[in-house]
């Protein structure tokens, strides 16, 4: 058990996709209008190999001790919603609330998903993708 243990901790800290990419800022507060309903998030990508993702948003649904759900939301524009990070590179995203003017705060989570890149190999092989989810927005009323 000490050695299966081990060899995780070890495939985990030398995985691709512990250092996959960085997100600032991981938590943002927006308004309905003015110039908190558009913000900039800043993706680098820390890894040697180009860094493909889809931007998303969807709207936060937590009841009680319940899982969240997600939903789609029309309410944000993301620009770019698709991206190809060159690597050791930086790509900005912005994120603007088009919804209309509410009367109780709402919460919502950018998704960025990493795209499979196309691939030479003639052999099978394993691929794998990283689904960031922390990206958290909480949307205040302004009454």
């Amino acid at each position: 058990m000490r050695i299966f243990r081990s060899l995780l901790l070890a495939l985990l800290l030398f995985s691709p996709f512990t250092q996959a990419f960085e997100l600032l800022p991981m938590v943002s507060f927006f308004s309905d209008h003015g110039a908190k309903s558009e913000q900039f998030f800043q993706i680098n990508n820390t890894t040697g190999l180009p860094l493909p993702l889809e931007i998303s948003v969807k709207e936060r649904n937590i009841v009680g001790d319940e899982e969240e759900t997600l939903k789609d939301t029309d309410d944000f524009f993301v620009f770019p919603p698709q991206a190809l990070i060159p690597p050791g590179k930086t790509q900005m995203v912005k994120v603007k609330y088009l919804g209309a003017p509410l009367t109780s705060a709402k919460s919502y989570r950018v998704v960025f998903s990493q795209l499979p890149i196309k691939d030479d190999e003639k052999h099978s092989s394993i691929k794998m993708a990283l689904l960031l989810k922390s990206m958290e927005l909480n949307l205040e009323a302004t009454i």
